[in-house]
C-alpha cells in the first residue's frame, strides 16, 4: 500500500514479517530511536504464549510498528474514498480542533518554553507543509488538497500514527498477567487482605496503596493506559527537543500541535478525538489488525493469505445525520470482515485460551501476588543503594516505577522504565526460586510458592489441567446438569427473582434449553451432541453475568465448589480462573454501504450470531491442580471432574436461597 516516493531522499524503513516495508518520518524515526521505546523488545506481546506456542515471541515493538503503519493507511484511505462534503468537514474539525488546542494554557506554555527564536509568532503559525521537509509525506499526500489541507492532513495523520505507536509503552512487564497481579494487590490492600506486625511494613503497605490509588480509583483509564499516557508525553516532548536542536521554529510548533493533537486522542477530548481513535482502537482498527495476523502466523497456524489491502481499502469516512465523523470498512469487503473475525475468534479459542497458556499466565500472576505479599510483610525487605538508578532486584521493581517525580518524568523513573521489562521479571523469578529452594525448611506456603515458581522458571510441570477440551469438560458440564435438570419450579421462581426484571425473560429462554436438552435425550451421560447447542454451564453464568448485576456472582459460586473439591479430594493446591470467550465485535458494529448510508452488520452477516453460538461450546472456566495431588488413572481424574459438577450444582442452589433471603425474595 506504500506510493513510490516522489524523490531520492533517504526515508526510513523496517522490513516487517507481516507487512513488508514498513516506512517512517523523520519524527517517528526519532521516538522509535529512544531508549524507552526499544524497552518494547523486550515487553512480549502474548506474555507466556511462548511456553506453548515456541515460535511465538511478538514483541510489543514489532507490534507498535505495525498498528502505526496500518493505522495511517486507514486514515488516508478513509479521506481518499469520502465524498467531497464529508472530505471538507473532517477539514473544518480538524481546523476547529487546532484551533482549541492553540488556545489552551497548556501549548500556550509549552510554545513560550519551547520557541526561542526570532522569528515573528505570525510566520511561525503559517500552515505550510513543506515545513516538514521530509519525503515520507509526499509518498502518502492526499491529491488536489490546498495547501491548508494538505498542512492538515499531514499534522493528523502523523498525530493518529503516533497513537498507534505509543498505545503500547505502559504495559508493565508480562504485559496484562502483570497488570492484573497489581490491580489485585491493590484490591488486597484495599480490603485489608495483606496485614503486617511491624510499623516499617505497615508503612510499605500504605505507601503502595497511595501510589496505587492514583491508577485505581482516581483514574478511568486502565493501569497500562493511564501509566502510557504519561510516558507518551515524556517521549513526545523527546522528540520534540531533536526538532528544537534543528532551530526551526516553524517545524518545531507543528510538532507541537502534532503532540498536543496526539494526547488528546488518546484522551478523546471531543467526539472528534474519540473517532480518530477509533481507529486505533475498536471492534476492527489497526491494533486487532495487526496482532491477529501476526499472532496467528508465529503460533504455526496455516498461513492462507489474509486480503489486508482489500479490508483497509475499503475504509472510509463518513459525517452521519448527527454531524459524528465515523472511519468504517467497506461494506464491499464483507468477505474479509468476516474472515478477520473468525481468525481473531479462532486465536482465542486455540492460542490466547489454549488451557497451557491459560495455566502459565494463571501462574505467574500468583507468583507476582504472592512475592508482592511476602516482600511488603517482611521485617526486612532487600534493600537498595541510596540515589541508585537500578530497578530493584525484589518484586518491589514492578511498583518502583510508581515513584512520583516532581514536575516530569524525572532521569531516575526513565531509568526504572527501561530496566522494567519481561527479563527483569523472570530473573527476579528464578532469584526468588533459587533462594527458596536453598533454604533446607520452608513453610507451606512458601512450598506453593515455590511449585508454582519450578514450573514458570524451569518448565518443569507442577500442576495439570483438570479438563482441557469440550470433551473433557463435559464430564464437569453433565454432572451439574443432572441435578439442574431436577431443579422444582419454587427454586426457578427464586433464580427468577435475582434477574434484573428485563433480563428475565432469557432465564425462561435458559430454563427451556435445559427442559428441551433433558427430554431428548435419554441417558444425561451420553448428552455429548447437544454440546452443539452449548455447554450448560457456559449459557448459565454468561447468563448470570448479563442478568444478576451484583447479586449472583456465578465466579464466586464456582470458586466456592473449587475450595470444596480441594477439601474432598485433599488436593495440594488447586488454580480457578474463570474465562469467557467472546466474539470480538458488538452487535451494533457497522459497516459503510455502497449508497454512502451506515448499517449494522447484523443486517449483512451472521458472523455475530455464529460466534455468540460457538463460544457457547467454550469452557467457562479452567482448573488446575498440583502435580503432586494427581490421581494414578483416567477414572478418578473423570471421578474428580464429575464431583465438581456435583459440587458447583449444590453451591449454586445455595446461593440462590442466600441471594433471596438477603433481597427478601422480591427484587424489584
Amino acid at each position: 500500500m506504500t506510493t513510490p516516493f516522489r524523490n531520492s531522499a533517504k526515508v526510513s524503513s523496517i522490513t516487517d514479517f507481516v507487512h513488508g516495508q514498513i516506512f517512517f518520518s523523520k519524527l517517528e524515526k526519532s521516538l522509535i530511536a529512544t531508549a524507552e521505546f526499544n524497552r518494547l523488545h523486550n515487553i512480549l506481546q502474548n506474555s507466556t504464549v511462548y511456553f506453548t506456542y515456541p515460535s511465538n515471541r511478538t514483541s510489543r515493538f514489532n507490534h507498535s510498528l505495525g498498528c502505526a503503519k496500518i493505522a495511517g493507511d486507514i486514515f488516508r484511505c478513509s479521506l481518499l474514498n469520502a465524498n467531497r462534503d464529508d472530505a471538507q468537514s473532517f477539514f473544518q474539525f480538524a481546523k476547529k480542533e487546532l484551533e482549541e488546542i492553540k488556545a489552551t494554557l497548556e501549548f500556550k506554555t509549552d510554545t513560550n518554553i519551547r520557541i526561542r527564536n526570532n522569528t515573528p509568532q505570525s510566520l511561525i503559525e503559517v500552515l505550510d507543509v513543506d515545513t516538514f521537509a521530509d519525503p515520507f509525506y509526499n509518498a502518502v499526500a492526499v491529491p488536489e488538497l490546498n495547501q491548508n489541507d494538505s498542512c492538515y492532513f499531514v499534522i493528523f495523520l502523523q498525530a493518529i500514527r503516533f497513537v498507534a505507536l505509543l498505545h503500547d509503552v505502559g504495559h508493565p512487564p508480562f504485559s496484562h498477567v502483570s497488570e492484573n497481579a497489581i490491580s489485585k494487590i491493590y484490591e488486597k490492600i484495599v480490603d485489608g487482605d495483606i496485614d503486617a506486625d511491624s510499623i516499617d511494613a505497615k508503612n510499605r503497605i500504605q505507601d503502595l496503596k497511595c501510589k496505587l490509588e492514583k491508577f485505581f480509583k482516581q483514574l478511568k483509564s486502565a493501569f497500562h493506559e493511564s501509566l502510557g499516557m504519561e510516558i507518551s508525553r515524556h517521549l513526545l516532548d523527546e522528540v520534540i527537543a531533536s526538532v528544537e536542536r534543528t532551530n526551526n521554529g516553524k517545524l518545531t510548533y507543528l510538532m507541537l500541535l502534532i503532540k498536543h493533537l496526539t494526547l488528546r486522542i488518546f484522551e478523546e477530548i471531543t467526539p472528534f478525538c474519540a473517532a480518530l481513535h477509533r481507529i486505533v482502537d475498536s471492534d476492527l482498527d489497526s491494533d486487532r489488525l495487526d496482532y491477529v495476523l501476526r499472532d496467528m502466523a508465529m503460533s504455526g497456524f496455516p498461513k492462507e493469505p489474509f486480503m489486508l489491502d482489500r479490508l483497509v481499502q475499503s475504509f472510509v469516512l463518513i459525517v452521519d445525520e448527527d454531524a459524528q465523523l465515523n472511519f468504517l470498512p467497506s461494506s464491499r469487503a464483507l468477505s474479509s470482515i468476516e474472515d478477520f473475525f473468525n481468525r481473531r475468534f479462532q486465536l482465542y479459542r486455540y492460542v490466547i485460551y489454549h488451557h497451557r497458556v491459560v495455566k502459565f499466565d494463571a501462574l505467574l500472576e500468583q507468583c507476582i501476588i504472592k512475592l508482592a505479599e511476602r516482600e511488603l510483610t517482611s521485617a526486612a525487605p532487600q534493600s537498595e543503594e541510596p540515589g541508585s538508578v537500578a530497578l530493584s532486584r525484589s518484586i518491589s521493581g514492578l511498583w518502583q516505577i510508581l515513584d512520583d517525580d516532581v514536575g516530569s518524568f524525572a532521569h531516575t523513573r526513565i531509568s526504572y522504565y527501561i530496566q522494567w521489562d519481561d527479563a527483569w521479571l523472570l530473573s527476579t523469578l528464578r532469584v526468588s526460586y533459587l533462594e527458596l529452594s536453598s533454604r533446607n525448611k520452608i513453610s507451606p506456603e512458601e512450598a506453593i510458592l515455590k511449585n508454582q515458581l519450578s514450573e514458570l522458571v524451569s518448565n518443569e510441570k507442577a500442576y495439570f489441567s483438570l479438563f482441557k477440551r469440550v470433551d473433557s469438560f463435559l464430564d464437569v458440564d453433565n454432572a451439574f446438569f443432572e441435578d439442574l435438570a431436577k431443579m422444582p419450579d419454587a427454586n426457578w421462581d427464586l433464580l427468577e427473582n435475582t434477574f434484573q426484571r428485563g433480563l428475565r425473560s432469557q432465564l425462561r429462554m435458559f430454563r427451556s434449553y435445559v427442559e428441551d436438552r433433558r427430554s431428548k435425550a435419554k441417558d444425561l451421560r451420553q448428552k455429548k451432541v447437544l454440546a452443539g447447542e452449548g455447554l450448560c454451564l457456559t449459557r448459565l453464568l454468561r447468563l448470570i453475568r448479563e442478568g444478576c448485576g451484583s447479586s449472583l456472582d456465578g465466579d464466586d459460586f464456582v470458586k466456592s465448589a473449587v475450595i470444596e473439591l480441594k477439601k474432598k479430594f485433599k488436593l495440594n493446591d488447586v488454580l480457578f480462573i474463570p474465562k469467557k470467550i467472546k466474539a470480538g465485535l458488538e452487535p451494533e458494529f457497522s459497516l459503510a454501504c455502497h449508497d454512502g448510508s451506515i448499517r449494522p452488520l447484523s443486517e449483512m452477516s451472521t458472523v455475530f450470531n455464529d460466534m455468540q453460538k460457538a463460544a457457547l461450546v467454550f469452557p467457562p472456566f479452567f482448573v488446575f491442580i498440583d502435580i503432586g495431588s494427581k490421581p494414578n488413572n483416567s477414572a478418578q481424574i473423570e471421578k474428580i471432574r464429575c464431583s465438581l459438577g456435583k459440587l458447583i450444582w449444590k453451591a449454586f442452589d445455595n446461593n440462590i436461597k442466600l441471594t433471596n433471603n438477603k433481597a427478601g425474595g422480591n427484587r424489584k
